[in-house]
């Protein structure tokens, strides 16, 4: 009868494309969509929905339609509120981290990027494109080592064929003059997009092989150590360094530890102390 051939074929279905979530995520959200017009008002076919939209891309209109679903599950599903948080930061995050780009304050953004790798490590493609983006930052900081590390591990987790990563991962080694690898990369890159644009950078980095090279670019020196402790750099603008500032001192801030041990609330009130001074040292010196 019915409400059988419901108790045996959706478990199955789902199982299936839990398992299918992580290799193929946009064809688990066709499926699931299918599903979800067959049984109405299922709880774990809306929340599996809302989970694979968050999974597959992240563009507003997703976002959207996973919150709507989320939103009418809530309470019924223990997990949906969970996922429901994590959407909510990560567009607050995404919005914070546009706006640092575009105001160039490229530390900040880095760091909120950081927050991004870490917000959900199962769901690959959120990570992989904000280790790509932390990567773009660090390029524009000139840290291109720590970039190449970021778009590297950013291709070996998510292996669908991104060829404009790879052709950042060939243009960070060209900065350090690893011609060879950028050529390889470039390759890599053209094989996968067919674009003529790339084509004509592949034949100028081999053409590049055979004639002097240029120096390769230096890496900004490491920061000092007052700045290091606000997550700053000297190229930083003051506005970048009184944002970060904040942030330090409001994570640090001995009210924010009175509920923990004595020893956190120790180390609280010495970091906050180091975080003040450092910015007083920094902000004493740029006003010279």
């Amino acid at each position: 009868d019915a409400p059988s051939a419901f108790a045996d074929a959706v478990p199955v279905k789902l199982l299936v494309i839990t398992v299918l979530m992580y290799i193929k995520t946009n064809t688990a959200s066709v499926m699931l969509a299918e599903l979800a017009e067959s049984y109405p008002g299922n709880v774990e076919i809306a929340y599996l929905r809302a989970k694979a939209i968050f999974w597959s891309g992240q563009d507003c209109i997703s976002l959207g339609t996973a919150k709507q679903l989320l939103g009418s599950i809530e309470g019924k599903h223990k997990d949906a509120s969970q996922l429901l948080a994590q959407i909510n930061k990560y567009e607050s995050l995404r919005s914070s981290v546009t706006m640092d780009m575009a105001g160039k304050r490229y530390a900040s953004a880095s760091e909120k990027l950081t927050e991004l790798v870490k917000l959900d490590t199962e769901n690959v493609k959120l990570t992989a494109r904000s280790l790509v983006q932390r990567g773009d930052a660090l390029m524009l900081m000139r840290k291109y080592k720590a970039a190449i590390e970021d778009y590297e591990q950013a291709v070996r987790i998510d292996t669908e064929d991104h060829y404009k990563w790879y052709l950042a991962l060939s243009k960070s080694h060209e900065r350090i003059g690893n011609v060879h690898e950028a050529v390889k990369y470039c390759e890599t890159a053209y094989s996968l997009s067919k674009s003529g644009t790339v084509l004509e950078e592949l034949r100028r980095l081999q053409d590049s092989i055979s004639k002097p090279q240029p120096e390769a670019e230096k890496e900004p020196e490491k920061a000092p150590p007052h700045y290091e402790l606000l997550g700053a750099h000297p190229s930083d603008s003051s506005e970048t360094i009184s944002a970060l500032y904040r942030k330090k001192a409001k994570e640090w801030h001995p009210d924010k530890w009175l509920s923990k041990s004595p020893a956190a609330q120790a180390q609280a009130e010495s970091q906050f102390k180091a975080i003040s001074e450092a910015y007083s040292i920094i902000t004493s010196h740029r006003l010279r």
